[in-house]
């Protein structure tokens, strides 16, 4: 009999005047970036720490009316959203794929992180 420990991937809440959006990079975000984006590793070579973030925080939160445009912003407006964004994000693939299956995609993501640690 296969057993699997299950814990809950850590979140992030943004709070704004008219609403509160929940981010997690789960693997409905990893589909929803390979799908918009392609392959997560291409995608995190290929673009800047900004974007990349902007990317994640656009795919990890469920609510159809946030846009890419409005994840730019929100990026590029709050040093700490764009590190926690990443630091989640890296937090969340390891936890999901383990480190081995992941480890380019990783590096790619720690790289992105070291640039913007506030």
């Amino acid at each position: 009999m296969k057993k699997h420990k299950v814990t809950p991937l850590e979140s992030m809440q943004l709070e704004f005047l008219d609403r509160t959006l929940i981010f997690t990079f789960d693997m409905q975000a990893i589909t929803k970036m390979q799908n918009e984006f392609g392959a997560l590793e291409d995608v995190a070579r290929k673009y800047t720490e900004f974007e990349l973030a902007a990317m994640m925080l656009w795919a990890g939160v469920k609510h159809e009316d946030f846009t890419l445009d409005e994840a730019k912003v929100i990026i590029t407006s709050s040093a700490e959203v764009l590190s926690d964004t990443l630091t989640l994000t890296m937090d969340s693939i390891m936890h999901l794929a383990g480190e081995k299956n992941e480890k380019k995609l990783l590096e790619e993501i720690e790289r992105a992180v070291k640039k913007v640690k506030v």
